[in-house]
């Protein structure tokens, strides 16, 4: 056998795909739930970005409909994103699932939207959210925490019920993005513990916990022992008392 050996060509419609992920290293969190209090990325933008970018590199995206389940208030959507190189007519096929609730008769349209927004995301390998290098107006930079010797600050530092706590720490720190060590911890207890919670929670608000408010309301919901509203950040003392504070002024505002 010659050594030889040519290595494999790498499809065009693969090399395109890695030239949209050079080009559009992020997308940023535009959309703001006011009532649950965090950040999401809204189809608009994604939708605006790969229409300046796909027709540079040759690509073509559209949508195709597997099958829709609606009933009482909820709808379940499956979704065919294809891909398709315009020079070779080579295509791949995206499946991304969306789930939605609504009271109303919205569910199924919420439910399309998370679909297709996860499809364009996975089938194009888009990351979003916390990214500290990007210049979003929307996006709250985290600030750097102060060394806390873990033995100091307990539960036990916190004064008042768990819930008084939670609304507390929701009205002081419900903006503030949950650290990676935070974050991957909490998510991993969630999938190990509650993990039917946790995925109904993501398939709700069509997005993991990234921020303080998400991880409050799946604790909350959960309601287990192991886990409690004050694991979902590091602490200081001035940050103790500021809650212990509000809980004793009974100035929450509720979550």
């Amino acid at each position: 056998m010659s050594d030889n050996v040519e290595p494999a060509q790498t499809s065009s419609i693969h090399r395109k795909l890695m030239k949209v992920m050079e080009m559009i290293p992020t997308i940023e969190n535009t959309g703001f739930n006011s009532h649950h209090k965090y950040k999401y990325v809204e189809e608009a933008e994604i939708l605006r970005r790969l229409r300046d970018v796909l027709p540079q590199v040759g690509l073509s995206a559209y949508n195709t409909e597997e099958s829709a389940t609606v009933g009482s208030g909820e709808a379940t959507v499956v979704n065919h994103l294809v891909i398709t190189d315009v020079d070779t007519l080579e295509s791949i096929t995206i499946v991304s699932t969306g789930y939605a609730k609504d009271t109303q008769d919205k569910a199924v349209y919420k439910a399309r939207t998370g679909a297709t927004k996860y499809g364009y995301l996975k089938g194009f390998c888009l990351p979003t959210g916390d990214d500290p290098e990007q210049d979003s107006p929307v996006q709250q930079r985290p600030t750097a925490a102060r060394p806390v010797a873990p033995a100091v600050i307990t539960i036990n530092s916190f004064n008042g019920t768990p819930d008084e706590i939670s609304e507390a720490i929701f009205s002081i720190h419900g903006d503030s993005p949950l650290t990676n060590e935070k974050r991957t911890g909490l998510i991993r207890f969630f999938n190990d513990n509650h993990s039917d919670v946790y995925d109904e929670w993501c398939k709700k608000y069509e997005h993991e916990p990234t921020t303080v408010s998400d991880a409050l309301s799946i604790i909350r919901i959960v309601d287990d022992p192991k886990v409690h509203s004050t694991h979902c950040r590091q602490w200081n003392s001035d940050e103790v008392q500021a809650v212990n504070d509000l809980v004793a002024k009974g100035g929450t505002s509720g979550i």
